[in-house]
């Protein structure tokens, strides 16, 4: 099947206007991003999108802001990389391997996973942890 274009969309096409992309902004919100020409983004009313702006971003009438970061979400993601990190060192404190440490062991890997269970009193969780060393 040919397409027959009209001049003005041949122009655009050779120009490469027609991979400009453009916002659709619903409630200041970019809800979608589009590819088309401007010519059709200016009567949808849709917004050049600058690069990096995505779903998501705040539109104020001017300038693209990215969302507010979801403290609760990465607070969440942060815990289970800490409980995986205890998983991973149970079999340290299992009673034979344990025994067959040294004292200075023992303390070292009690010392590391307190640190860990510690992760969400520190001051500057969920987006600023200091991560403890494994012995």
């Amino acid at each position: 099947m040919l397409a027959v274009l009209a001049a003005t969309d041949l122009f655009a096409f050779i120009l490469g206007e027609v991979d400009m992309k453009f916002a659709i902004i619903e409630q200041g919100v970019v809800v979608n991003i589009v590819v088309a020409t401007p010519e059709f983004a200016a009567q949808q009313g849709w917004i050049e999108c600058p690069e990096g702006v995505s779903i998501g971003w705040r539109f104020d009438g001017v300038e693209a802001s990215a969302p507010e970061p979801d403290l609760e979400a990465i607070a969440a993601s942060e815990r289970f990389n800490r409980d995986s990190l205890l998983v991973e060192s149970d079999v340290n404190v299992l009673p034979d391997r344990w025994a067959a440490m040294t004292t200075e062991q023992q303390v070292l890997w009690a010392t590391y996973r307190q640190a860990l269970r510690d992760i969400p009193q520190q001051a500057g969780f969920p987006t600023a942890i200091v991560w403890p060393t494994k012995p």
